[in-house]
């Protein structure tokens, strides 16, 4: 019984390293044209480039998230549960949006808040 235990923790473990290296190859691939915003400790990383935000969460714990996104002065203008999947993402457009700081923010199924702020939009 412990062994079958040990195989399934062994497999997940190989899962999860597989999902974070193909992460890390793909934010590789765009790291001459696309800005970094945020990362935190490497499990959320925001990338903005051509007004195109990109959200993406390397879920290695499977917690449940919602992220929610706010315009300058407070209005949500975008709220969604993701789910718990291992890898986690979302593409937002802006180009017809007005240039400002927009908040990013990420809660956790533990009810832990993450905010990060990301400078887009074209119009004035």
């Amino acid at each position: 019984m412990y062994h079958k235990h040990l195989i399934h923790t062994t497999m997940k473990t190989v899962k999860t390293m597989i999902t974070a290296f193909m992460l890390l190859t793909f934010m590789a691939n765009f790291a001459n044209d696309v800005k970094v915003i945020a990362t935190n400790d490497g499990d959320v990383t925001i990338t903005e480039d051509n007004e195109q935000v990109q959200v993406s969460i390397l879920n290695t714990n499977n917690a449940s998230y919602t992220l929610a996104v706010y315009s300058e002065d407070g209005e949500l203008l975008y709220k969604e549960r993701l789910g718990n999947a291992t890898s986690l993402g979302k593409t937002f457009d802006f180009t017809s949006s007005v240039a400002g700081t927009y908040k990013f923010k990420l809660i956790d199924g533990a009810g832990n808040v993450s905010s990060y702020k990301v400078k887009t939009g074209s119009r004035s």
